[in-house]
């Protein structure tokens, strides 16, 4: 699922910065060219930031999440590399039809027409964003943060069968074997203590030991110590904020960027306990009461959606870089890029979202919690922060959006994404056109050669096509 998902928005990413340049007059093969060496290196960082991300699970230590991450790496990678040459070769077989009917009819009426942002309701609402920037930055802050108050509650454990709806059969089994055992058999009980020290640790073991001498205590096990997932919130930032800062040479951007993508995935986990510890919504899913959220989900959840947020986050910031070397002006760089993203964000967003609550369909609560919480995160993430709240934050920013200091500048390797339209290859045989025909075959002077003749030849101009 995370695959398609993650294919979808790079695939949709290209192909409609393809569209846009073929609706404008480029030719076929020019516009594929044009939209890999733009968009899809936006496509490339951020598949390379979402393999970061799920890597980042090796640092928690917990050998059975290694498999699900190197399964997951491996498909985003394959997946980025398909948009990367299957896409285009695609895009070169099928030709003009990449447009509708429509579409190429108004183009062989009308004319070429480019790709702009003075128009729509995207430019009318990045306009919005630019006039009152501030209010707007404040409202969607608001709304990120009352969502995510609940994570402060949020209660972790181990889901089991009792949580699965009463009419089916591991819930029947489940109770059955409560019955017949007793009490607890089902459910053993845990003690938990946080350790500093290890006075603590040898402090513990005597707790332990009293409680096997209890009435009732069949067997205690060895207390074991938790890893922290500290290690791997580090590891998974520092990194998406160093290839952010290598991409867009900023630092305030990749540091907004890893604020605003905590703040997403604090959401996604406040959903998630409120609809399943504190019981909102939950009758709507088919579960019988309230479930506590499975302690590895939270790691998980933080690796594939700090990844998808930096998605987005490269999609729109890619965009207006490219606007901002065009122009110079912040605030209009902020605004088109805005305007010519906040579609194709929106439209990728809304896929993922469908494919994240397909994960309801399955009785099992551990996927219930996935889905609720992924398409939570999707939500929030693509309708209130890239579409309000990073652009308002850039329009207070100003120029300071692309302030690197010069040494550090001179110290980092250049990693563009924000590469101009390539221009127009030259080609012995040039690309179809919208309409589908070829032009007339042009070749340059020095290639025309004239038929041989025995009676000598007057030294002429060459010729020219």
């Amino acid at each position: 699922m995370i695959g398609l998902g993650v294919g979808i928005d790079y695939a949709l990413f290209i192909v409609t910065r393809h569209r846009n340049a073929v609706r404008a007059g480029t030719p076929i093969e020019d516009a594929a060219v044009n939209a890999i060496n733009t968009s899809g290196r936006a496509v490339l960082f951020a598949g390379l930031t979402v393999a970061i991300a799920l890597l980042g699970q090796f640092a928690i230590g917990l050998s059975f999440l290694d498999g699900a991450a190197v399964a997951a790496t491996v498909t985003v990678v394959a997946t980025m590399l398909a948009s990367l040459t299957l896409l285009p070769s695609l895009l070169g077989f099928i030709g003009p039809r990449v447009l509708s009917r429509k579409q190429r009819r108004r183009v062989r009426e009308s004319g070429p027409q480019a790709d702009t942002a003075a128009s729509g309701i995207w430019h009318r609402w990045s306009r919005s964003i630019e006039r009152r920037s501030a209010l707007r930055a404040l409202v969607a802050l608001a709304v990120v943060v009352v969502v995510a108050l609940p994570v402060f509650s949020l209660r972790l454990g181990l889901d089991d069968a009792g949580t699965d709806p009463t009419s089916s059969l591991t819930r029947q089994g489940y109770d059955l074997l409560a019955r017949g055992f007793g009490p607890g058999f089902n459910g053993p009980l845990e003690l938990v203590a946080t350790l500093h020290g290890p006075a603590d640790q040898a402090a513990f073991a005597q707790v332990v030991n009293a409680a096997s001498r209890q009435p009732g205590v069949v067997a205690v096990t060895s207390p074991k110590v938790s890893p922290s997932g500290n290690a791997a919130v580090a590891i998974v930032v520092v990194l998406a904020f160093i290839l952010l800062m290598l991409v867009f040479r900023s630092l305030v951007i990749p540091a907004m960027a890893s604020v605003v993508n905590l703040l997403s995935v604090g959401a996604a986990l406040g959903v998630m306990n409120a609809v399943f510890n504190w019981g909102w919504g939950s009758s709507a899913l088919g579960l019988s009461g309230g479930a506590p959220v499975e302690v590895f989900l939270p790691v998980i959840m933080f690796s594939v959606l700090f990844g998808l947020s930096t998605d987005y986050e490269v999609f729109l910031v890619s965009r207006i870089r490219e606007e901002w070397d065009r122009t110079g002006d912040n605030r209009a760089a902020v605004t088109n890029g805005q305007a010519l993203t906040g579609k194709v964000i929106t439209a990728a967003a809304t896929i993922m979202i469908l494919v994240f609550l397909s994960f309801l369909l399955n009785s099992v609560v551990i996927i219930q919690q996935f889905g609720v919480g992924l398409a939570a995160a999707i939500i929030i993430d693509a309708f209130v922060v890239r579409t309000v709240l990073v652009p308002a934050l850039m329009h207070l920013s100003g120029r300071a959006n692309w302030w690197l200091p010069r040494w550090l500048d001179r110290l980092l390797p250049h990693l563009a994404v924000d590469v101009p339209d390539a221009p127009p290859s030259a080609r012995s045989v040039p690309a179809r056109d919208v309409s589908g025909a070829r032009p007339p075959v042009r070749r340059p002077a020095s290639s025309i050669r004239r038929p041989a003749s025995r009676e000598p030849q007057k030294e002429t101009q060459p010729w020219s096509s």
